[in-house]
């Protein structure tokens, strides 16, 4: 579904996010080459240890808002270092 929805919306999945509450969620980012973000909210918190053993998480976030708050901050970290060069 994500390398689909890449291919017709045009979009840059190794510059992309996953933000989700399942393992699921986050075995689809990592395998589509995106950043993910495991959100504790819904299913999350139950999830937890089993996704941090079994996927790739780069951030665990309280809420939405925090996860919100992650990858703008490296949305910017981003930009700062794609400048300097």
């Amino acid at each position: 579904m994500l390398t689909q929805a890449a291919h017709e919306y045009r979009i840059q999945l190794k510059s992309s996010f996953v933000i989700g509450d399942r393992c699921v969620d986050m075995k689809a980012g990592e395998q589509a080459g995106c950043g993910t973000v495991l959100v504790l909210t819904g299913y999350g918190r139950s999830e937890k240890e089993e996704c941090l053993e079994s996927a790739r998480v780069d951030y665990v976030a309280d809420d939405l808002h925090a996860a919100w708050r992650y990858v703008k901050e490296q949305l910017r970290k981003r930009a700062s270092a794609f400048s300097k060069d």
